[in-house]
């Protein structure tokens, strides 16, 4: 019976600190400084990056096996910690910098295309 009463106790802290394990599953390469949202990988060889004097331009894209409900979700909570302001849904400012967001449907779930413009 000692096995039980452990398993049900090992379950009860799992559900009591499910919230907590929705976290960032790492950041992107380029920015650095924006998180990655659980299921989404980056891709290898995603990204360009552009940077003058008088701005820069970053582009990237993760994907995973996630829906774009729960993207939207993940970076409307946890972009406003790191100093993004939320304009819509799909986009956010900080400073002179916007952030986009959109997604498409790839091979195994969903795109999630990151566009950081800065002037």
């Amino acid at each position: 019976m000692q096995p039980l009463r452990l398993f049900a106790a090992l379950a009860a802290v799992i559900v009591a600190f499910a919230p907590a394990l929705a976290v960032a599953e790492g950041f992107l390469r380029v920015p650095e400084d924006v998180p990655l949202a659980p299921g989404l990988v980056e891709s290898p060889d995603a990204g360009f990056f552009f940077d003058s004097p008088n701005g820069r331009i970053i582009k990237t894209h993760a994907m995973g096996p996630v829906d774009a409900a729960s993207v939207y979700a993940f970076y409307g909570s946890t972009l406003r910690q790191l100093g993004w302001i939320r304009v819509n849904e799909s986009l956010y400012r900080r400073e002179s910098e916007k952030l986009g967001l959109s997604v498409s449907p790839g091979n195994n779930g969903l795109v999630v295309h990151f566009t950081i413009l800065s002037q």
